[in-house]
């Protein structure tokens, strides 16, 4: 059967007149061609390098506009993608932000690997790093849109970001030190409510699902504790309040702190705000320990009595919490046995904001 003759487009802008080699590709049923330079694509490219220096009859070579073509069986949006960047260093992907960046990286990242442009993978991985937060600093920018000291969240400010994608782009391209963060942003999400509009639970393989359902698990278990930084296990031994009232206290003089009872004051009206967290499906559906503990931090901040000593004991409690739950992140989501060849750097220093 004769093969049906495909409609053939030059691209607008990689159509070269000067160019020496030919690229077809197909997409949509539509064949395009990139007029190119060969010492162009070759310098980037080992792969492509190695089939141009290969030895062609010149009867034998296919032509097109009277210069060698080369026939690529790779879809011609990813095609022209990478032949932009090559001359211009620069693409419309890197460029591009939103929700939908990552699922579209992944078609230039797979060519680019094939053909093993490193720096078009290297551009890649650092604008999926820039994302997706490798330290915890850059973990609580990115998830609050604002400095470190102005921490408060604000239900209203929704992640730009789409998680599933950013799995996959990470896992397949072995960029291990993302998916901490990424993954502790799908924890934020249910499967069961059907959120598709938001998140592409369809790209998740059925070990990602597992390691998303057990690591939302353990999540809403340190959820369910976040109050815990109530409990110092030690009240500062100079509290400024320790004796404040002590001429009518009976019992151990540290029980009549004023920083003590404020504490609990304050445990009191954060428990009121959620609930039971152990039974309130609605808190525990979106489990956030690490937002939880910058609320607590931030609502009581401005609204606690503390003495000084307290005060920073508190502070040092609040973000060893913080510093405990992210650092617990590849344990939580199995990262740790998977990547075991790669480095996962997880910082655990929080620089004092709080």
């Amino acid at each position: 059967m004769a093969e049906v003759a495909r409609e053939e487009r030059r691209h607008p802008r990689l159509y070269k007149a000067t160019g020496d080699l030919v690229i077809s590709a197909i997409s949509e049923d539509v064949t395009h061609i990139f007029r190119v330079h060969a010492v162009v694509i070759a310098e980037h490219s080992p792969v492509f390098s190695g089939m141009l220096s290969l030895p062609v009859e010149d009867a034998a070579a296919q032509k097109y506009d009277g210069v060698p073509i080369v026939h690529l069986p790779d879809n011609a949006k990813d095609v022209g993608a990478l032949l932009e960047y090559l001359y211009t260093l620069e693409s419309s992907v890197l460029n591009a932000a939103g929700r939908t960046w990552a699922a579209e990286a992944y078609a230039l990242m797979a060519i680019a690997n094939k053909y093993q442009v490193d720096s078009v993978c290297t551009a890649l991985t650092n604008c999926l790093k820039a994302q997706w937060p490798t330290t915890l600093v850059e973990f609580i920018e990115a998830k609050t849109r604002k400095p470190p000291s102005e921490l408060f969240y604000s239900e209203a400010a929704q992640s730009p970001r789409e998680p599933a994608s950013a799995i996959r782009l990470a896992t397949d391209f072995n960029i291990p030190e993302v998916l901490p963060s990424a993954y502790y942003e799908l924890a934020m999400h249910d499967i069961t409510t059907g959120s598709t509009n938001l998140i592409r639970w369809n790209l998740l393989r059925p070990e990602e699902l597992l390691r998303y359902y057990q690591g939302k698990r353990r999540l809403e278990r340190r959820f369910a504790f976040s109050a815990a930084v109530y409990d110092p296990p030690n009240l500062q031994e100079w509290c400024e309040t320790l004796f404040s009232d002590y001429d009518w206290y009976e019992g151990d003089p540290r029980e009549s702190s004023v920083c003590r009872r404020e504490m609990a004051s304050a445990k009191k009206k954060w428990e009121g705000k959620f609930g039971d967290s152990i039974t309130n499906f609605e808190a525990m559906r979106r489990a956030d320990p690490i937002q939880a503990i910058l609320e607590i931090y931030e609502e009581d901040k401005n609204n606690v009595k503390f003495c000084a000593l307290c005060s920073n004991d508190f502070r040092t409690d609040c973000r060893r919490a913080i510093e405990r739950v992210w650092g617990s992140l590849p344990a939580a989501f199995s990262l740790v046995r998977v990547f075991i060849s790669a480095v996962i750097t997880v910082s655990l220093v929080l620089p004092v904001y709080l």
